[in-house]
């Protein structure tokens, strides 16, 4: 029983079975190859579905370390964890890869009128992005391969950074009730602003939808929590007849089945 915080309503508690987290964790490690050499670096709290299907049982069904830090990630430890463990797996919220682009990488682009000018240029801008890339790798230590994004929406700027930086992220998107993951892809596969298509055995559709294409996205499949606890009037208002889960977002799904979330 997961305690959330309701961002809709009040507060309730996700009743996750053995078989939602197993069978979410299953699914979710076909996005990416994991092999028994590959190390987690932990920044997350466990006690989140997020952490702790991706970043603990997962790692666990193929062989892989994890590392847990013993201090509060700050910057200064969170650096000198990375540069110790050289993970090559990490999964983060937006605000931790925003931070280090706000504080670390934006100033040296505008030191000065003249880079601030040539960075205003795109072609110049990617050659750019492309060189701090390699370096944002080797602060992370040289060996990141899945760099993982979940929890909220990460900024159009720090993404089209991380795209003409070549660096190997990829947003998730899933909720407590659904332990959680639901749909991503791996880092070759991403497409800007787009989430990814559905973890195999679980199926999406929009409803409600408008002239544009954007409706309300369901969700159905062996994840979805057996319900809120002591609480059966808001499961019923949640999941349906047939099993469907309203996430309550918003969004369109192209024609290669990537879910944009609006």
């Amino acid at each position: 029983i997961i305690y959330t915080s309701g961002t809709t309503g009040s507060s309730k508690g996700v009743m996750l079975s053995h078989r939602n987290i197993v069978f979410d964790a299953t699914a979710s490690q076909k996005v990416v190859d994991i092999y028994p050499e590959d190390k987690f670096l932990s920044v997350l709290p466990l006690a989140h579905t997020y952490e702790c299907t991706v970043g603990m049982v997962i790692p666990i069904l193929n062989g892989a370390s994890i590392y847990y830090i013993q201090k509060p990630p700050t910057p200064t430890i969170l650096i000198k964890a990375m540069a110790t463990v050289k993970p090559s797996f990490m999964l983060t919220v937006p605000l931790i890869i925003e931070k280090i682009y706000k504080n670390k990488i934006l100033p040296n682009f505008q030191k000065n009128i003249f880079i601030k000018t040539l960075y205003s240029i795109p072609f110049i801008r990617k050659k750019l992005n492309r060189i701090a890339g390699k370096k944002l790798q080797e602060t992370f230590g040289s060996n990141i391969r899945f760099f993982g994004i979940g929890g909220a929406g990460v900024s159009p700027i720090v993404e089209k950074f991380l795209r003409e930086a070549k660096f190997p992220y990829c947003i998730g998107y899933g909720l407590t009730e659904t332990a959680p993951f639901l749909a991503g892809t791996n880092p070759s596969l991403t497409k800007y602003r787009a989430i990814g298509p559905v973890i195999p055995g679980t199926e999406l559709q929009l409803r409600d939808m408008d002239k544009k294409g954007y409706g309300t996205l369901w969700a159905k499949g062996p994840n979805i929590m057996m319900g809120y606890y002591k609480d059966p009037e808001k499961t019923a208002e949640v999941i349906d007849e047939n099993g469907w889960f309203n996430t309550e977002d918003i969004g369109y799904i192209d024609e290669d089945g990537y879910f944009f979330m609006s």
